[in-house]
């Protein structure tokens, strides 16, 4: 559910954090109706680059990630919206569809969905995006950002996959800087957990 005219989103962020850089870039875009307001189809894209600073002695290529998802969203159903994905990896490409919600307002934006592979997969994909921008002062506001991105596995054996992306800092105009943390958890039984943390420096293209 989005109030007004949403144009789109575009963030471009830099995390640097002790072993590796990534570079995201995130749109939201709803496609306009004849009377030039949001209509029911919302477009969303994710493109993402890991590097690791250890690629050139350790032999640790980058990671790279595509997430293209279009969804119907019908003003009864109070945000939610069936939703299908594309991701391409750099294992390779895959299909997915689920159920997603959405709430986009000026200082709060609610991002989620659940989806799962349209042929047999590995796995349900449950993707979390909560923001907030609560305001300081006149020019400045806090930047508030959780990010939650988890794989549960269909198969006994296969590991889960789970991602924990915190940002806090401080927004002026269209850029956000501060503090950020990259917790990833992987395994099955006894999770093996990496923490990430770092500086990040966000700018919103419009």
């Amino acid at each position: 559910m989005a109030s007004g005219r949403l144009h789109a989103q575009i963030p471009l962020e830099i995390f640097t954090a002790k072993d590796k850089v990534s570079i995201d870039v995130m749109m939201f875009k709803y496609f306009r109706n004849g009377a030039g307001e949001n209509g029911r189809f919302l477009f969303f894209n994710r493109t993402r680059a890991l590097v690791d600073y250890r690629q050139e002695t350790a032999g640790i290529g980058p990671s790279f990630g595509f997430t293209g998802a279009f969804s119907y969203n019908a003003p009864a159903w109070k945000g939610f919206a069936p939703v299908a994905v594309m991701q391409v990896l750099n294992a390779g490409g895959t299909v997915k569809a689920g159920v997603q919600y959405v709430n986009i307002r000026q200082r709060l934006t609610l991002f989620a969905w659940s989806i799962a592979e349209i042929a047999p997969g590995s796995g349900l994909d449950a993707y979390l995006l909560l923001r907030g921008t609560p305001r300081i002062s006149e020019n400045l506001d806090l930047f508030l950002q959780l990010e939650l991105a988890n794989t549960f596995p269909f198969r006994a054996g296969d590991p889960f996959q789970l991602t924990q992306r915190w940002r806090v800092g401080i927004k002026k105009g269209r850029w956000q800087a501060g503090l950020g943390a990259d917790v990833i958890e992987y395994g099955r039984g006894v999770l093996d957990v990496t923490v990430r943390p770092g500086i990040f420096g966000r700018y919103e293209f419009s």
